[in-house]
């Protein structure tokens, strides 16, 4: 089994209601600009630190795999410039609303902690599985 489906199976055993799962297509979104938006603040000249953690998140997803990371990556780095375009206040309260948005998922719907509380990796593989069920309902990804 490979890595990465190792990782969507962990995440899995977390998210098997429709509740929750409807809640994390929205939470994790709304997480994703926010974070990425509240990063490009922080600055090093004329790169920013949500730069240097697209990248590195980058990194993490082509080596779990290399055509499903390479599309994410680009669509996380068009929510970058989307982000751009937005204040601090959108951000603050995107990454805030889309966090307890999920946990309403969790606590309502599938009666379970977060899977990030037992595995950190999660916090990147959330995405990841988001991007990846849209790609397979597009018929992009099987």
């Amino acid at each position: 089994m490979s890595l990465l489906k190792s990782y969507f199976q962990g995440y899995e055993e977390y998210h098997q209601t429709y509740g929750n799962k409807i809640t994390h297509y929205f939470g994790i979104p709304m997480i994703v600009v926010g974070l990425l938006g509240l990063l490009s603040f922080v600055k090093f000249g004329s790169i920013d630190m949500a730069l240097v953690f697209w990248l590195g998140c980058s990194l993490f997803y082509i080596r779990l795999h290399t055509k499903l990371g390479l599309l994410f990556s680009l669509f996380t780095l068009g929510i970058y410039y989307l982000a751009q375009q937005m204040n601090l206040t959108a951000h603050i309260l995107l990454f805030l609303i889309g966090w307890a948005v999920q946990f309403v998922g969790h606590i309502k719907y599938e009666k379970k902690s977060p899977a990030f509380l037992t595995n950190l990796t999660h916090l990147l593989i959330g995405p990841l599985w988001i991007f990846n069920h849209l790609m397979q309902r597009l018929k992009i990804m099987r």
